[in-house]
């Protein structure tokens, strides 16, 4: 075999597999050109949403699904709350593909902060207990798109302010100790019973630490005091507290 048959079949292989290589690459990650298209449309599309002045982080791409994900914040956030921008693909109501549009997750992102900042300011006690090790609202993940989501306010800075999403908010505590203790849920109780008659939906989802190796036949557990909002009402002592307090 001639040098130049041997070289031209070498660079065929190596031509192969590095569109293999790219291949595989962009099946992962995405095209490059994409992930600065969809930060450079997510900063124009939050401003004809919003109002907002935003930046862009980064982006990701979600393989199984293949959509891009850009992620922006407001530019005068000093902390620089991270919002979703996806490009989704749409499909009407009778199934039938509509092409790409955006969706935003700020209605999960600015009602997510709200709701702890106005639940921490209502309970200050709770929040403060040294019981707890960690305390949070969590929300649900959901996104909406240009039509979608708004309300007909706007706050201080004229940021338009999204409506708020119908669904159950979360405190998820996590206390400092392994049981769920008769002094704490003295704490709980009150707080508890005042959320209950509140227009704020919120499920109350309390793990202790787990219990250690060393304990037999509970090691590798954790205590759990699980309540959603519909059942808040329901809650007149502690004794009621008890009786929802599971092992997992």
């Amino acid at each position: 075999m001639s040098k130049k048959i041997a070289y031209l079949i070498l660079s065929t292989v190596a031509a192969l597999i590095l569109i293999a290589i790219c291949y595989v690459y962009t099946e992962m990650n995405g095209y490059p050109w994409k992930h600065a298209q969809v930060k450079q449309e997510a900063v124009l599309y939050m401003k004809n949403k919003y109002n907002m002045d935003v930046k862009a982080s980064g982006s990701s791409y979600n393989f199984k699904f293949k959509y891009y994900t850009a992620k922006v914040y407001d530019a005068n956030d000093v902390e620089k709350s991270i919002i979703s921008v996806e490009k989704q693909r749409h499909y009407d109501d009778q199934n039938l593909y509509k092409g790409y549009r955006l969706e935003d997750n700020y209605s999960e992102v600015y009602w997510k902060k709200r709701a702890e900042q106005e639940t921490r300011e209502a309970y200050p006690n709770l929040f403060a207990s040294s019981r707890i090790e960690r305390a949070a609202i969590d929300t649900v993940y959901s996104t909406f798109s240009l039509e979608e989501g708004l309300s007909s306010e706007s706050d201080e800075s004229d940021i338009v302010i999204p409506s708020e999403p119908d669904y159950n908010y979360t405190l998820d505590i996590d206390l400092a100790s392994e049981e769920i203790t008769d002094a704490f849920l003295l704490e709980l109780l009150p707080v508890i019973q005042d959320v209950a008659k509140g227009e704020r939906r919120i499920d109350f989802f309390i793990t202790g630490r787990e219990i250690p190796s060393g304990t037999p036949d509970r090691a590798g557990t954790t205590r759990l005091l699980s309540l959603t909002f519909e059942q808040l009402g329901t809650v007149g002592s502690i004794d009621d507290l008890r009786k929802e307090i599971s092992e997992i």
